[in-house]
């Protein structure tokens, strides 16, 4: 008895499964035809040739172009997205083609699915082709003027002699992979009114937070220099002094004034003309006078004991830092791509480097922990 309970599940089981698969060769596509159970467009593609498919899609949209606006908002600020001014349009080709490669049987779950079809159609949306590089630039501007830069943790040295720790502030962007998948599905669901999308921002989180900062709590050593009064010379010692004011390294990490600052020979930088080294009959440069700055902060280095990996002394006889007795010996020389001023924090706790310009006084100060101790 039992024998023949078995025997007929057996053949119940392979009469299902063949049905299944029967039913799975009836309707699974060839290269060049829909599988049945599929609507693009609200239109029943299944069984169709392609180019036929493709025929009924075009004649029922009209175009190939979607005609939408959309309302852009963040906060007060309005946009008006228009699909046609970036050129979108709906690939019918790829959007068959991706049907039938993606419904290729490769195993008993896609036979399944592809019974499934039949009981209950599957809308499937077209793809869709755009100018991208044009609606990176739209978006570019939309994203420019809703940013909110984040603000660094900083530590602020008071006339006190005290160190005060200020906590950062996260800032605020476009979210770019969101807004385009926002306006992809507004174009599948225009239905000709008004549609509204408020912008979707993701949060900037800063380079520096506060716990980087917890426990600096003293002056390993400061440097002051008296510039002379050269107006391009002080301008750019004043942006430089502003990249580098803050600048955190952490244990067994190299600071690289050159990555900092950056390419000052770009239009970009805005950085001025300007002489080095004053009457020595040098041409002006690019940045020039920042040395100055590298100079001050090799100094510091120095006494407070960083490992300087990378400095480049100077070939002049008349040294940056003048009240030095060392001399031209103790200057670093900056040139961007090939002089650079390396120092690595060899403490087992985090140091900042801080640099202010006041009145032509260049200060720079080397803040650390007063438990820190060599790696």
């Amino acid at each position: 008895m039992l024998a023949r309970i078995i025997l007929v599940t057996l053949i119940t089981f392979f009469q299902l499964s063949f049905s299944i698969f029967a039913s799975a060769f009836c309707i699974m596509p060839n290269d060049a035809k829909i599988p049945y159970g599929f609507n693009v467009i609200g239109q029943n593609i299944g069984g169709l040739e392609k180019a036929k498919a493709k025929e009924l899609l075009t004649s029922t949209v009209g175009q190939q172009q979607p005609d939408v606006r959309i309302i852009l908002m963040e906060g007060q600020r309005r946009w008006i997205f228009d699909s046609q001014r970036f050129d979108f349009n709906y690939d019918f080709d790829k959007t068959l083609t991706e049907i039938i490669d993606n419904s290729r049987l490769t195993d008993l779950q896609d036979v399944v699915t592809l019974v499934q079809l039949q009981v209950r159609q599957q809308d499937v949306n077209p793809s869709l082709s755009w100018n991208e590089e044009a609606l990176t630039e739209y978006l570019d501007n939309i994203g420019n003027l809703s940013y909110k830069p984040p603000k660094n943790a900083r530590l602020e040295y008071q006339n006190t002699g005290e160190l005060v720790l200020l906590k950062e502030e996260m800032g605020e962007e476009l979210d770019y992979d969101v807004i385009e998948q926002k306006l992809l599905e507004g174009i599948h669901n225009y239905d000709g009114k008004n549609m509204v999308l408020e912008l979707p921002k993701k949060t900037v989180v800063p380079d520096v937070l506060i716990s980087d900062l917890t426990g600096i709590d003293e002056e390993l050593s400061e440097y002051t220099a008296y510039l002379p009064n050269h107006r391009n010379r002080t301008h750019n010692i004043r942006l430089a002094v502003n990249a580098i004011d803050q600048t955190l390294i952490k244990p067994g990490e190299t600071f690289s004034f050159n990555s900092v600052i950056g390419d000052v020979n770009i239009i970009q930088s805005g950085y001025l003309l300007a002489p080095d080294l004053l009457d020595i009959g040098l041409p002006d440069t690019v940045g020039g006078g920042i040395s100055h700055l590298a100079s001050a902060i090799y100094a510091a280095a120095l006494t407070a004991d960083l490992e300087v990996t990378e400095r480049a002394p100077n070939f002049a006889e008349k040294p940056f830092l003048e009240e030095l007795a060392e001399g031209a010996d103790r200057d670093a020389v900056i040139a961007y791509g090939s002089l650079d001023l390396k120092i690595r924090n060899n403490f087992s706790h985090s140091v900042v480097i801080t640099s202010s310009l006041e009145n032509d006084v260049l200060t720079v100060r080397i803040l650390g922990s007063s438990t820190m101790n060599k790696i």
